[in-house]
C-alpha cells in the first residue's frame, strides 16, 4: 500500500524528444534536480544546526541551574563552617576561663581538727555530813 502511494506521488518521467535533446543538450531538468538536491541538503543542515543549537541551549540552562545549586550549597557549607569555628572559639575561651578560675582558687589544707574538749573532771561528791 505504501508503495502504491509513493508511485502515485512520484514525478512522471518524461522521455526527451529529439527536439528537446537538440535544444537542451545538458538537460535543464537534470540541473534543476541537482540544485534542488543541494538546496534540500542545505535545508537539512540548517535544521540539524538549529536542533543542535537548541539542545546546547538546554544543556547550558541545566548546567547553569546545577552551578547555582552548587554555589548555594558551597555558601551554606561556608556559613556552617564559620558558625562551627565561632562555637569552637567560644568553647575554647570557656575552657581557658574555667582553667583560670580553677587555678585562682586557693586550696588551703584543711585545718587540723580542734581538740576535743576534755570532759570536766568529776567533782568530788561532798561526803555525807555527820549528824
Amino acid at each position: 500500500m505504501v508503495e502504491e502511494i509513493r508511485n502515485k506521488h512520484d514525478e512522471v518521467e518524461q522521455t526527451k524528444s529529439l527536439t528537446e535533446k537538440i535544444t537542451d543538450p545538458f538537460g535543464q531538468s537534470d540541473y534543476t534536480n541537482f540544485v534542488e538536491g543541494e538546496a534540500t541538503q542545505a535545508e537539512i543542515g540548517r535544521v540539524k544546526a538549529r536542533m543542535e543549537s537548541s539542545h546546547a541551549q538546554r544543556q547550558i540552562e541545566m548546567l547553569t541551574r546545577e552551578l547555582d545549586m552548587a554555589n548555594a550549597s558551597k555558601k551554606a557549607a561556608e556559613e556552617d563552617a564559620a558558625r562551627a569555628k565561632k562555637l569552637a572559639e567560644a568553647a575554647r575561651k570557656a575552657a581557658v576561663d574555667a582553667m583560670e578560675a580553677r587555678n585562682s582558687i586557693k586550696v588551703e589544707p584543711p585545718a587540723p581538727p580542734a581538740p576535743a574538749p576534755e570532759a570536766p573532771a568529776p567533782t568530788p561528791k561532798p561526803a555525807p555530813a555527820a549528824q
